[in-house]
């Protein structure tokens, strides 16, 4: 049984069992004699499945009440009647009772690849296309000087997780020459490291993922003891993946020229979803 058919029919079952029924034929009639019910506004959080789906289901069952879904809550806006959002509440309780959350796992390859030299210096220069699935698994191999980095995070579908992988390190503010003799050197501690911050949601056969990430180095001063050049890395995308299929969630090119003379540097991040059963 489909996600969405599994959601009607739970509905229908709360709704046989509510005594709130729509108006009807003189009912209306009636009504438009007395008083209005004054409109009310609800907001429920849905706890295990899009929140897009369910506004869809109470659009059907709910003739007439104004909804409105949040994706990034994952939660719905409702507006009308006392009798009509009791029911309604009724409803989103049954569909969360029904439904068992996923759980997903998401893998992010930080990778970067240098390259010096004749071939870096060449004009027609171009870095070769990947495969992200297949470099994820290292079934492609990457040209240059090649280091990677993975996280993992266990991800509740819905649910806010991440990981942070890293520490500090002492860094250079500032050097002066002492009176006595020698220098004075001041330091402070700045946070290396990464970042990965998820959300998860599966839409219809595919995996929503709202993805964060960022990764700080300490590059060199001339003092490769006392680094003092920060390099921040930060990445914000939303993907839509199939499961179990890595994709490419951004890349960054990079080309230096100096004495020594040309190197160039690409940066691939990869990311990879799949359900947990």
């Amino acid at each position: 049984m489909s996600d969405s058919a599994r959601l009607l029919l739970a509905a229908l079952i709360v709704l046989t069992s509510c005594v709130v029924e729509p108006l009807r034929g003189d009912d209306i009639a009636a009504t438009a004699e007395s008083t209005q019910p004054e409109s009310q506004v609800l907001v429920v959080p849905v706890r295990t499945v899009p929140a897009i789906e369910v506004e869809k289901l109470v659009r059907e069952l709910f003739d007439g009440v104004q909804i409105e879904a949040d994706v990034r809550t994952n939660s719905l806006f409702v507006n009308g009647t006392s009798k009509q959002l009791q029911a309604i509440e009724q409803v989103l309780q049954v569909v969360d009772q029904a439904e068992n959350p996923l759980s997903f796992t998401v893998h992010l390859a930080h990778i970067e690849q240098t390259i010096s030299g004749d071939d870096a210096a060449a004009a027609d220069f171009q870095w070769p296309d990947v495969d992200p699935d297949a470099v994820f698994h290292g079934q492609q191999i990457l040209t240059g000087e090649v280091t990677r980095r993975d996280l993992h995070v266990q991800a509740i579908e819905g649910q806010q997780c991440h990981v942070q992988i890293g520490g500090t390190q002492a860094v250079q503010e500032s050097r002066m020459g002492d009176p006595r003799g020698g220098f004075r050197t001041a330091y402070h501690q700045e946070p290396t490291g990464s970042i990965l911050q998820v959300t998860a949601a599966r839409r219809s056969s595919k995996v929503l993922l709202e993805l964060s990430y960022e990764s700080t180095q300490l590059g060199e001063s001339g003092n490769a003891d006392v680094p003092t050049r920060k390099e921040t890395l930060v990445i914000n995308s939303t993907l839509s993946v199939n499961p179990g299929k890595a994709v490419l969630a951004g890349s960054m090119q990079t080309s230096t020229t100096g004495a020594a003379g040309t190197s160039r540097s690409r940066t691939l991040l990869i990311v990879r979803a799949e359900k947990v059963d």
